[in-house]
């Protein structure tokens, strides 16, 4: 190794850092290397390596750089299948946005509870919510949710079960990804 190489990875944190970062994030890196490879189309030696030291250098200075905290509380095998449900769940309400639409709809503001208290699964209801056509999350603030609701005109008035109306059972959902302490 190079004189000066070998300075920049003790500065970055010696190369007993970066070993242990390489073998605990050896899954990323062989995915962000088939990924290299697919987005490139080249898949010789030189341009193998070059994607194995491009994800790992990527890897390693997000990991020093971006402060992020580590997701737990969260059952991530049981959130594999949640994109799946989701994309279902855009549809059918796209279909009854299409038919508020035509009748006429108005939108109002609602502000709902949620029982979620990670704040990982808070943000993907929140974000869920806003995919799913008919609804916009304005706000956050600890268990309330304030959202942007459209509805048929000739609807009753909000009630108290607009929760179960805007959050759909998407809050359900997360829920169950949620591990219990």
């Amino acid at each position: 190794m190079p004189l000066e190489l070998y300075k920049n990875v003790q500065l970055l944190g010696g190369p007993l850092l970066l070993r242990k970062h390489v073998l605990q994030r050896k899954w990323s890196i062989i995915m962000f290397t088939l990924i290299w490879l697919i987005l490139s189309g080249n898949f010789s030696i030189a341009n193998i390596i070059a994607g194995i030291v491009v994800s790992i250098a990527s890897l390693y200075s997000a990991h020093r750089l971006l402060f992020l905290p580590k997701i737990s509380k969260v059952s991530f095998t049981k959130f594999i299948v949640y994109p799946f449900y989701l994309i279902g769940q855009i549809y059918i309400s796209s279909i009854s946005v299409i038919k508020v639409i035509i009748k006429g709809g108005r939108a109002e503001i609602v502000k709902v509870n949620t029982d979620i208290n990670t704040g990982f699964l808070l943000t993907i209801l929140c974000n869920s919510i806003t995919l799913t056509p008919g609804t916009i999350v304005l706000d956050q603030r600890n268990d309330e949710l304030t959202i942007l609701w459209l509805r048929e005109k000739d609807a009753i008035s909000v009630t108290s079960d607009c929760g179960d109306a805007v959050k759909g059972k998407l809050e359900s959902k997360l829920l169950k990804m949620q591990k219990r302490k």
